[in-house]
């Protein structure tokens, strides 16, 4: 797991504040037999937002989203909190965007990142899974400042397409003025033992 420097107070944000919304995403469940359940995953997922709704404060601005059908699900979820998280004529100060994911991640073209929704069938199957650059786009065009929790394969491929290298790999992956945590380096893989309750990177 890595992380990088937070600026604009992203990873020193109160959690509790009205600016804070947090998307949590856990897929588990997949159709035919290419690509193993992951209920640990699940589990890590409801158990991550009960923690942000009660221990840190954040109530009802934690959205849990379970098994997304497709991509769009999962995308439109993002948008819908980055718009909540953004300034209005209310709240004039830029709030904070939590992305978590947990369940299979993918690598496609590029070695770029794909996670998994319930309809992804395969290793392969980059059709019915979300483009990573395509919710990091969402969050680097936010009026608002990311934090972003991968607990996936691969997660450390997070990576926005023409981006160029950095020597610290996480940095560019995260979006401008955020914090990104991740499960597994470039190339590597997450663990969610057979049986457990958790994934290793939660229950660790």
């Amino acid at each position: 797991m890595a992380s990088g420097e937070a600026p604009h107070g992203a990873a020193g944000a109160d959690l509790a504040a009205p600016g804070c919304h947090a998307l949590v995403v856990g897929t588990g469940t997949h159709p035919g037999p290419h690509l193993p359940g992951l209920p640990s995953a699940l589990r890590s997922a409801r158990d991550v937002a009960e923690v942000l709704r009660t221990v840190c404060g954040m109530g009802e601005r934690v959205t849990l989203l379970t098994d997304p059908d497709s991509p769009s699900e999962v995308l439109e979820a993002l948008a819908t909190v980055i718009r909540l998280a953004e300034p209005t004529e209310e709240r004039h100060t830029r709030g904070t965007v939590l992305l978590y994911f947990v369940g299979h991640g993918l690598r496609g073209p590029g070695r770029r990142l794909y996670l998994a929704t319930a309809s992804t069938k395969a290793q392969t199957d980059l059709a019915h899974s979300v483009p990573y650059a395509e919710a990091e786009r969402y969050l680097s065009d936010a009026a608002a400042d990311p934090v972003v929790i991968l607990d996936c394969c691969f997660a450390g491929n997070a990576r926005e397409p023409g981006r160029p290298t950095a020597a610290d790999s996480f940095a560019a992956a995260r979006p401008a003025g955020s914090y990104l945590l991740a499960s597994a380096m470039r190339d590597t893989l997450a663990y969610a033992p057979r049986d457990a309750e958790h994934t290793l990177s939660v229950a660790g």
